[in-house]
């Protein structure tokens, strides 16, 4: 009887194929490597551009005063009228610290509020223009009313006024130093009255921005004033 014999293989049967592991790991990481690429790429585009858009935005020219919340006051006019700042908001203000009998800084800080906005006319329709009296003695509805008539800003320069009692307090928060160099003032001869000068600007939600100092130039105030109309 013969043996039966075990059938081998044939050597060109096809073979199982085999996962390579390696080259499927390996492909993977090189398209996450893509992706990452292509992520990283856009992110320092979208920092470029942004980054752009701010250095081509125009700079609010004076000293920084931080966005601070303005401190709130409420006063009378040269006309009568109750003017408060938080009533203000919705517009830029100009503010400033005025005395009637003032011979240098005070008139000629009006003539550039007078200037600019002849200059910029319509364009700043909303700005609200404010002048607190560091002087209750000299400062009357009367002298307002002619300070602000001679510096042609009848009908846009509030100019308040009030007592020392209503007065100091609002000096103090916006750190003016008041001294008036006459040991008694009278209604007749006010005498010089030191403060200090310059512009605070505010913008439509009753924040500081920018100081300007009492030599500012006017187109600074200009510029300054269509930023803030625009915000």
């Amino acid at each position: 009887m013969a043996t039966p014999t075990t059938q081998q293989p044939h050597s060109n049967a096809p073979r199982r194929p085999v996962r390579n592991n390696t080259m499927v790991l390996r492909n993977l990481s090189r398209i996450i490597v893509c992706a990452l690429v292509v992520v990283v790429a856009a992110v320092f585009g979208v920092h470029a551009l942004l980054d752009r858009g701010q250095s081509d935005s125009p700079k609010l020219q004076g000293a920084s005063l931080d966005g601070v919340v303005a401190p709130d006051f409420t006063l009378t006019d040269q006309t009568g009228a109750r003017i408060s700042l938080a009533a203000l908001r919705g517009h830029p203000v100009v503010l400033t610290f005025f005395y009637t009998h003032c011979t240098d800084e005070c008139p000629l800080t009006a003539s550039k509020f007078q200037k600019v906005q002849t200059q910029l006319g319509s364009r700043i329709q909303d700005v609200r223009w404010v002048a607190v009296s560091t002087d209750p003695v000299g400062d009357t509805p009367q002298t307002a009313t002619d300070f602000v008539a001679q510096h042609g800003l009848t009908g846009t320069l509030h100019y308040l006024l009030g007592d020392q009692k209503e007065l100091a307090p609002i000096w103090s928060a916006y750190s003016v130093a008041v001294e008036n160099t006459e040991t008694t003032p009278t209604a007749n001869d006010p005498g010089m009255v030191q403060h200090t000068g310059g512009v605070w600007l505010i913008d439509t939600r009753g924040r500081e921005q920018v100081y300007l100092d009492a030599a500012f130039n006017p187109q600074a105030l200009a510029d300054d004033l269509t930023i803030l109309a625009k915000k």
